[in-house]
């Protein structure tokens, strides 16, 4: 399915709305917050990487904490007792690939017709400002203008909250026991997005 650069929603202020799309739009348009971690220590040890990630990475270390951690090791090299660093999971990337996953794919993907789930709201963002565009929609009630925001030439976003969700439902797309019938229904699931963009 092609995901459209231009997507809806109803604006809150110069640089917030509110969206609501399928799970498969985060995936298609945020870059992993694992990738973004593994950029961030990869930039500090002098390291080339993705420009992208490189823009993202010191975003992200602000408002999230690690998947991993480093950890020292002691070693036997060639008979000698060496330390060296070691990344272990921490609390949250066992969450995001143990119990998260199990929910995703037991009761979000299959609700409601088999089960019930529910995910709370995504936060996404961009630190660039998305083009908006007016559209010719009334919503009694609501002072808020709803618009079509542009965002093809600004490249992927990160994540401001959901990272275990996001990264949760990538690994879940990439597996092989799941099959692609309930990967479907996962990544047509609707889900609300919170965009802050140009911060």
């Amino acid at each position: 399915m092609l995901i459209p650069k231009t997507i809806t929603g109803l604006r809150r202020n110069d640089h917030h709305f509110t969206t609501v799309v399928p799970f498969q739009w985060l995936l298609e348009n945020i870059i992993s917050g694992l990738v973004l971690e593994d950029a961030a220590r990869d930039m500090a040890e002098g390291k080339a990487v993705d420009k992208r990630a490189a823009e993202l990475a010191p975003l992200r270390a602000k408002m999230q904490r690690p998947f991993r951690k480093q950890e020292m090791e002691r070693k036997s090299v060639r008979g000698e007792i060496v330390v060296v660093p070691k990344l272990t999971p921490t609390a949250k990337m066992k969450n995001t690939q143990g119990d998260l996953r199990d929910y995703l794919v037991q009761q979000f993907a299959v609700s409601p017709e088999e089960a019930f789930g529910v995910l709370p709201g995504f936060v996404a963002v961009w630190p660039e400002t998305m083009t908006e565009t007016p559209l010719p929609v009334d919503l009694p009630g609501m002072e808020n203008a709803w618009m079509s925001y542009d965002y093809g030439s600004l490249g992927r976003g990160a994540m401001g909250d959901g990272e275990c969700r996001h990264l949760s439902g990538l690994l879940i797309n990439a597996a092989s026991d799941v099959p692609a019938a309930l990967k479907d229904k996962l990544l047509n699931q609707a889900v609300t997005v919170e965009v802050y963009h140009g911060v």
